[in-house]
């Protein structure tokens, strides 16, 4: 039976990104799970602060965000649970494809090819979805007065420039799984995945 191949390198640094985000789906789905199951935790309980300065300001950033996410999440049940739902088991198959590939086990890539695609689906859909939310969040923190000379920016300019960061974040993210996807069809992972062939004994003549 011949050898089998040398595990890439690129193909290790891919599992392992696959895995970490695999992981960071399952704790963001959970936790707005809990946000439903838990109603009286709701960060609209963040009390306010009477600190001046930067420091006031961004607290009282982090209290209109908690409290203008809580209530867009309440108002949005229908969809956001779903979602929710939908993250933690994507999530959860994509760590184990992962964890299957990392293990070298045969055509393991096929799995985590198909997990990742499907990551890459829902975090389209996730987006679109769930700009309801996103939305009422950006409105609520940046039609806040900004402290000092900063006062002088447009709010709305604010908001289109933290809309546009959301983006560039989805983007980068649907990205790096685009790259892991990527790495997972190249012919030495292929190979490496795939079982060696034996080889037929020849026959004498």
């Amino acid at each position: 039976m011949p050898p089998r191949p040398a595990r890439p390198l690129y193909l290790v640094v891919a599992l392992i990104v696959g895995w970490t985000f695999g992981i960071g789906g399952v704790m963001s789905g959970c936790e707005l799970l809990r946000f439903y199951q838990e109603p009286d935790t709701s960060p609209a309980q963040v009390h306010e602060t009477a600190d001046e300065g930067l420091a006031g300001y961004l607290a009282e950033q982090q209290r209109i965000s908690k409290e203008a996410s809580a209530k867009a999440l309440e108002q949005h049940h229908g969809r956001m649970v779903p979602l929710a739902a939908a993250n933690v088991l994507l999530s959860a198959l994509l760590i184990i494809a992962c964890a299957r590939a990392l293990a070298a086990k045969r055509n393991a890539h096929h799995l985590a090819l198909q997990a990742v695609a499907a990551n890459i689906l829902y975090a389209i859909v996730d987006y679109f979805v769930s700009s309801p939310v996103r939305e009422a969040v950006i409105t609520a923190t940046t039609s806040q007065a900004l402290p000092g000379e900063s006062q002088q920016l447009d709010p709305a300019q604010l908001a289109s420039a933290v809309a546009w960061s959301v983006r560039l974040l989805s983007v980068t993210h649907v990205a790096v799984l685009g790259l892991v996807a990527y790495a997972l069809t190249r012919p030495r992972v292929v190979a490496f995945f795939q079982p060696p062939e034996e080889e037929k004994p020849s026959e004498e003549i």
